[in-house]
């Protein structure tokens, strides 16, 4: 499967293409090989597209899960070969990396990340398969995850704790947070390791992670593992940001106004933008036009559109205004929230002129 990326710096983007067999694009012979090396094709990586971007090093890295499909038998010792092109179709790297869970169950999945060797600005395309795995007696469900606790002021916390229900040491653990996006099904954004050193039978250990996190993260999981146990993920949402001031939790993003005829329907429209993460918070707002003649002191016009942010950062507003006369107009655009607090900076203003 290849997909393309998009790259602007040090920036993270959104992969917007859908996934491509890799065997399209590889010789015949080359696939084919492939396929043959494999004790069978019952583990894969998801046919959702993974996520791709370039971290802080200006390297390409691509999250995805890979899933066992064989109901019977866990596999460990996987393999994730990611196969990077430039524009030409012409293969610049091949990285191979591992996934995040040394077993993966059977019928269970488990996220991958890799990343390029190098900051190659050249790569705009990615390719991801299973190169490889072996047969594993699957872990011991032992382990239990809660999630005690989470904060986001810009950087996330997240607090909980390991539960050892099994009646065996851990050995050494570690807790493996997952961020997810808003899309269903929900795609892999980032992933963290947080070290947990071992636990007895029947103990307990806390963990926590405290770091940035992608801002398209709309919740996530946190499962633990060590060599012998594993859990099952225990989710949350992210919480809303409590960093921002009202008057930045909310960007007007532009301005449209329509044609305009003294006497008709003029249509004045913003895109508007919520900053903290929505998930399922409510956010009210009122979106404020403000209409003055150019060089008269008095406002001509003042209308209002009424709505609410709830699980989407983005929404359209618009308000309808009727001119009574001819001229040139200067449109203002305001958001307050219920209680006439400001939510944003006022927005783009825009000109309009009356026929």
């Amino acid at each position: 499967m290849r997909t393309h990326l998009f790259a602007g710096g040090a920036e993270i983007l959104m992969l917007i293409l859908a996934l491509v067999l890799v065997a399209a694009v590889l010789p015949a012979a080359a696939a084919q090989e492939t396929i043959d090396s494999l004790p069978s094709l019952s583990v894969v990586a998801t046919s959702d597209s993974p996520y791709v971007y370039r971290d802080s090093d200006g390297l390409v890295a691509v999250a995805g899960e890979v899933e066992n499909r064989n109901p019977l038998t866990a596999v460990s010792e996987v393999v994730v070969r990611a196969t990077f092109y430039g524009d030409g179709g012409e293969i610049r790297e091949v990285v191979r990396g591992t996934t995040l869970l040394n077993i993966v169950p059977s019928g269970g999945t488990s996220p991958y990340l890799v990343r390029s060797a190098s900051d190659d600005p050249g790569i705009s395309q990615v390719s991801i398969d299973v190169e490889s795995f072996d047969s594993s007696p699957d872990s011991l469900a032992g382990l239990e995850v809660s999630i005690t606790d989470t904060s986001n002021a810009g950087d996330i916390e997240i607090y909980g704790t390991v539960h050892n229900r099994s009646g065996v040491p851990s050995g050494a653990a570690e807790a493996h947070v997952l961020f997810y996006d808003v899309f269903e099904p929900p795609r892999l954004l980032q992933v963290e390791t947080v070290p947990i050193g071992g636990i007895p039978a029947g103990g307990s250990v806390p963990f926590e992670y405290a770091g940035p996190f992608n801002e398209r993260a709309a919740g996530f999981r946190v499962l633990a593992e060590s060599g012998v146990l594993v859990s099952a993920p225990a989710e949350a949402k992210v919480p809303p940001r409590t960093d921002l001031p009202p008057a930045r939790m909310v960007n007007i993003l532009d301005v449209e106004a329509g044609a305009a005829e003294a006497g008709s329907e003029v249509v004045i429209e913003s895109a508007l933008r919520f900053l903290p993460a929505a998930g399922d918070r409510l956010q009210p707002f009122v979106y404020l036009v403000q209409v003055k003649q150019l060089g008269e002191p008095l406002v001509e016009f003042v209308g209002a559109y009424e709505g609410a942010f709830y699980g989407s950062p983005s929404e359209t507003a618009s308000v309808a205004w009727i001119p009574e006369r001819p001229g040139n107009y200067f449109v203002e655009t305001f958001v307050w929230d219920d209680s006439s607090v400001a939510l944003a900076p006022p927005g783009p203003t825009a000109l309009v002129r009356v026929n």
